[in-house]
């Protein structure tokens, strides 16, 4: 069994945020499939702007129709939220 589905945030606006993250793969009926989060807090900037995961659902699984994860127009469903970390006040001054 090879490949998977891999999801990666990228940071394009200026400046830098820190932030956790999750992601979840939704089937065609709404339910949650797998839910992954971000360990820690994670720092978005000009030398990190990207952060994510590269198996978070098998290929295979999402190709399967049997599983029903894929909704009639082969639209896989993921739904983010993104927290960012607020500033502590030595770093707004």
């Amino acid at each position: 069994d090879t490949g998977h589905v891999s999801f990666y945030l990228n940071h394009r606006s200026r400046g830098s945020t820190t932030a956790t993250f999750e992601a979840k793969i939704i089937n065609k009926y709404g339910d949650t499939l797998e839910t992954r989060r971000s360990s820690n807090d994670r720092i978005f900037d000009s030398t990190s702007s990207n952060s994510g995961w590269t198996d978070i659902v098998k290929l295979s699984d999402v190709l399967d129709k049997t599983k029903e994860i894929l909704d009639s127009n082969g639209t896989l469903t993921v739904v983010v939220s993104i927290m960012p970390t607020p500033l502590s006040l030595s770093e707004v001054e």
